[in-house]
């Protein structure tokens, strides 16, 4: 219910107040049934999460003195906010204020370090509800609010966001590849595509704010998935070591057919899910910069390297351990949660235009909003520029 209020609330109080009470089942489903290290990963998820979240408090109660001055009334209704031409240096530390809560919620390079050990530790359904719906808070925000409330602020740290962005992609791509836990190579991954995410977001174009939607909405349906396949096989050999599985395929081939295309569409293969939102999100920022966007894409080849050696290891090859030679495949319940998300993966990723037109027309809104309110001559340029050929079709 906290998480649901986060997205659907437009008072900027209100809203606040959702973003801090969604710690509290979190941090509980980590604390009380999580692994040996749960309390240690509990209070470092708290602790982060908190702290940045204060810092926005303060920049949320400055916007709504900088109302008040204009118009004489207190209000916290974004709709209102957006009505308000905030000042170019005012922007700058506001922009600061807000992008440290949503940078630590993503999270983003270097406030990550909470992730691996919150996925790590979590039961499955805590590692499902953090990569399908907690991260997407922090992206939800940049769009929400960093955006329209401040463009030329964005525009001002664009840059510097997308090689924090190019860093993240990069870096956690190499980081999964080192792992031998199973689940820790899928939580480096989100870092790694949540990288994508943001990237997108930043292209100040409807191709590329669009596809980070997407993405944000197809990231949260694979890694749910994935971290889902992780629970099942963890439920039945009490283990997440890629080291301790091998052959798989041949005694569970229902679970490898599943775990397969998951896989496919999380290292973006055309036709699944995972292509759409990552393709558009380059193709938005390439008009920003080519350079940044060819670094940025070398994760997606990372990252069909590391799941495919990981797909080799665990289901390939001969059944070495004799444990793994009597386990069960998917049965009638876990197929029922996880063939709806196949199907998902499948119809978003050959016919996504329905749920893509939806999410353009509130970004070339947002696009004319960010234009409107621009003070600096750059800015408009930019936005004028990087929107010269239109929207997505």
């Amino acid at each position: 219910m906290t998480m649901v209020g986060v997205f659907l609330i437009l008072d900027v109080i209100w809203f606040y107040a959702f973003w801090e009470l969604s710690l509290v089942p979190m941090l509980y489903i980590i604390g009380a049934w999580g692994g040996e290290k749960r309390m240690y990963a509990a209070v470092k998820f708290f602790l982060y999460t908190f702290a940045g979240s204060v810092l926005m408090l303060v920049g949320i109660l400055y916007m709504g003195f900088l109302y008040y001055e204009a118009t004489g009334i207190w209000s916290f209704a974004l709709p209102d906010w957006y009505l308000l031409q905030v000042p170019f240096r005012a922007q700058l530390w506001l922009f600061g204020a807000f992008f440290l809560g949503f940078a630590i919620k993503v999270p983003m390079f270097p406030f990550h370090t909470w992730l691996p050990y919150a996925h790590g530790q979590a039961p499955t359904i805590g590692s499902v509800i953090l990569a399908a719906v907690l991260l997407k808070m922090g992206s939800y925000g940049f769009v929400r609010f960093s955006l329209p409330l401040f463009p030329d602020a964005t525009v001002y740290f664009l840059i510097p966001v997308a090689i924090i962005c190019i860093i993240m992609v990069i870096y956690a791509a190499m980081i999964a590849y080192a792992q031998e836990d199973m689940k820790q190579v899928i939580a480096y991954s989100s870092i790694s595509h949540m990288g994508i995410v943001i990237l997108g977001t930043f292209a100040m174009n409807a191709e590329g704010i669009t596809g980070s939607i997407f993405l944000m909405l197809s990231h949260g349906i694979v890694s749910g998935a994935l971290f889902m396949l992780v629970g099942v096989i963890y439920d039945r050999r009490h283990t997440k070591m890629i080291r301790d599985f091998g052959g798989l395929a041949q005694v569970m081939p229902n679970f490898a057919t599943v775990y397969g295309i998951m896989l496919m569409a999380s290292v973006g293969l055309p036709l699944t899910v995972g292509f759409v939102g990552e393709f558009l999100s380059l193709v938005g920022f390439y008009r920003i910069s080519w350079i940044l966007t060819l670094l940025a894409g070398t994760g997606i080849i990372l990252g069909a390297v590391y799941m495919l050696v990981l797909y080799k290891k665990s289901f390939f090859g001969q059944v070495v351990h004799e444990e793994n030679r009597s386990l069960k495949d998917l049965n009638a319940k876990e197929l029922s949660a996880l063939i709806p998300l196949v199907l998902l993966v499948a119809i978003l990723g050959i016919y996504p235009k329905p749920l893509l037109s939806t999410i353009d027309m509130s970004v070339q809104k947002m696009l004319v909003l960010m234009d409107q309110k621009a003070i600096e001559p750059a800015t408009k340029e930019l936005i004028m520029k990087a929107n010269s050929i239109g929207g997505t079709h």
